[in-house]
């Protein structure tokens, strides 16, 4: 968590995808600053499946994954 109060972080892409009572949200995400003396640059891929229950939308798994950038 400390990190991330640090850090900068931008979204590059979102999209997302509707079917029915699921959706699906993809973000492509730039992470820069620095921890523990050292420069930390990485890009990610975050995607979350919703699931609509009544009027409200429900996360239902969330995966994300990074590299560093080059």
């Amino acid at each position: 968590m400390e990190f991330v109060k640090e850090a900068k972080r931008t979204v590059l892409k979102q999209s997302e995808r509707i079917d029915g009572n699921t959706a699906v949200v993809w973000e492509e995400t730039e992470t820069s600053g620095t921890w523990r003396g050292r420069t930390v640059h990485t890009l990610g891929t975050e995607t979350a499946i919703l699931e609509k229950q009544g009027d409200r939308w429900t996360i239902v798994h969330v995966h994300w994954s990074s590299r560093r950038a080059k």
